[in-house]
């Protein structure tokens, strides 16, 4: 399939795979560092935000 509707679907997939990977991380973040990592994982988060926007 090559063409816009599998592009998109190649972008779903890739969007999905992101936040899972995220959620992940975020969620060992919190673990390792509790309290203390709360100012870097807003930053980290603003930092995906980011560069999911470029």
């Amino acid at each position: 399939l090559i063409g816009p509707a599998s592009e998109s679907a190649m972008n779903i997939d890739l969007t999905i795979a992101l936040r899972n990977r995220t959620e992940r991380h975020r969620g060992l973040t919190v673990n390792l560092l509790p309290g203390k990592s709360r100012k870097n994982m807003a930053k980290q988060l603003e930092d995906l935000g980011n560069y999911r926007n470029r």
